[in-house]
């Protein structure tokens, strides 16, 4: 008797089939799917991390509202002894940051950095702005509200008006105006200050502090070179920087702003 006709007579007396080989290929797999198994460990890590792990904020991060400055746009100056009002936006900008950088519920965003977001946007020459245009780079800054202002002056007299914008709505929420005589310029920026900070409810700068930043006579004038030395950083001109700076703590030694800003630039010279 064959072999072959043994298996199938053990077939018929059994009741069962001979195995067969399955030939068939294996279900194909797309390209970086996850198997089972890493499949399984990564749902079990996503319900260990719980539902608030993307809601997560470093450690540490300043939350206190940020506020950025624009550059004040000049309206002029008319009369017969008229101010030189090319740079004084700058200034006014500048000065107006420092004043909100005294306020330890505030958290200011350096016209450095602004300036280099505005630099992105082709944003850096331009002089009067819509709200909705401050609110995209306050948002890139970090800012939660941006100021913006202009200023205009008459036989000595300065005018000085301000736009506070929400970064997180583009809403102007409100506007100011100031006067006052132009030897006072400082003294109106640090009024300015004390109202757009009452005015978005964040509280005041202490009493003692306004009083003594107010006690300083820092002329319009001061406040131009200051704007002309902080021109000279920003080109790379920096002996230039330097010596505007030493004439201001020289002939205005009443202007603090522009001392801290000589030791800072000089200590990264050396």
């Amino acid at each position: 008797m064959s072999r072959r006709v043994a298996v199938w007579i053990l077939v018929l007396l059994t009741g069962c089939r001979p195995a067969t080989t399955n030939t068939a290929a294996p279900p194909a797999v797309s390209p970086g799917a996850p198997t089972s198994s890493v499949a399984e460990e990564e749902g079990a890590q996503a319900r260990d991390a719980g539902p608030d792990a993307e809601n997560e904020r470093p450690q540490g991060q300043d939350g206190r509202p940020g506020i950025a400055v624009w550059e004040f746009e000049s309206g002029g100056s008319y009369g017969d002894d008229a101010l030189d009002t090319e740079l004084l936006g700058v200034g006014i900008q500048q000065q107006l940051a420092a004043e909100f950088a005294q306020n330890a519920a505030l958290r200011v965003v350096e016209r450095a950095q602004l300036r280099a977001i505005l630099s992105e946007l082709d944003l850096a020459e331009e002089g009067r702005v819509d709200p909705s245009t401050a609110a995209r780079a306050g948002r890139l800054v970090g800012a939660r509200y941006m100021i913006l202002g202009s200023f205009i002056e008459l036989s000595g007299q300065m005018q000085m008006s301000a736009r506070v914008v929400d970064v997180e709505t583009s809403e102007l929420l409100h506007g100011l105006t100031l006067d006052g005589p132009r030897n006072e310029l400082f003294d109106l920026v640090s009024e300015l200050a004390s109202r757009v900070t009452a005015e978005i409810d964040l509280p005041p700068l202490p009493q003692a502090v306004r009083d003594v930043r107010r006690g300083r006579e820092i002329p319009a004038e001061a406040m131009t070179l200051y704007a002309r030395a902080l021109l000279y950083e920003d080109q790379g001109e920096w002996e230039l920087a330097v010596e505007t700076y030493e004439r201001i703590t020289r002939d205005f030694p009443q202007y603090t702003e522009a001392q801290e800003a000589l030791d800072q630039l000089t200590s990264g010279l050396l």
